[in-house]
This record gives C-alpha cells, structure tokens and sequence, in this order.
C-alpha cells in the first residue's frame, strides 16, 4: 500500500510503530469478533498475524462444535437426517435466507419481483 493510500485510510499521524498498531487495535470497532475465532498459534504460544487473501480466515470458535453435532445426526439417522427434526438439512438453507438476502441486499418482494419478471431461455433448435 503506497503511503499516500494509507494516510488516506489512518490519517496523516500514520506511524510504523507497535505503539501506533495498538492504538488503531483498541480503535477497531470490530475487535469485540475477535473471540469468536480461534486464532492460530505460533511455536511461543502467541496468536500469529493472519494475513492471507485466499483463505477462509481463522475458524469461528463454535465451528467444531457444529461439525461434530452434524456428523453425529449424520451417523445416527444417515440419509433420513434430510428430514429429521428439529433442523432437517432440507431446511438449512432457508435458515440462511434473511440473513444472506440482507447481506446482498435483497427482500423478500425483489426476489418474488424477479421470479415474474426473469424467464428462462428457450432451447435452441435447429
């Protein structure tokens, strides 16, 4: 990031100093999430910086706990577990609806909106 971008983003006090990053850590309104993930560890014990663009970020804290009671209904009912109260996986993606829908921005009326306005392309024939 070019120095002129970075005044932009912190100000013209910008530093490289620890004191300066600490000071931008306690300002973050987003450091509350932070215990929500389990951070990876370095070989002294301290979290390491988790820089890396491509990746799924650190693991949220209760996703084990998730994967584990999913693959035990997995065990437990098998194929049935699509249908098994009280969260058959059939539903799961409506439990996610309203909250991906906001996050792009839709409602409930654009979506039924784009269900009559969008018609599907005809098959080609020769």
């Amino acid at each position: 990031m070019s120095r002129a971008a970075a005044e932009t983003l912190f100000g013209a006090a910008l530093e490289a100093s620890p004191a300066f990053a600490r000071a931008l850590d306690r300002a973050d309104p987003l450091a509350a999430f932070r215990g929500r993930f389990d951070l990876p560890v370095g070989p002294d014990g301290d979290t390491v910086a988790y820089l890396v663009g491509n990746s799924l970020g650190p693991v949220p804290a209760g996703t084990r706990d998730a994967l584990s009671r999913e693959t035990e209904r997995w065990a437990r009912f098998g194929v049935d577990g699509w249908f098994e109260k009280p969260e058959p996986w059939y539903e799961a993606d409506e439990r996610f609806l309203p909250a991906l829908g906001s996050l792009v921005g839709a409602t409930s009326d654009s979506c039924r909106l784009w269900e009559v306005w969008w018609e599907p392309p005809r098959p080609r024939s020769r």
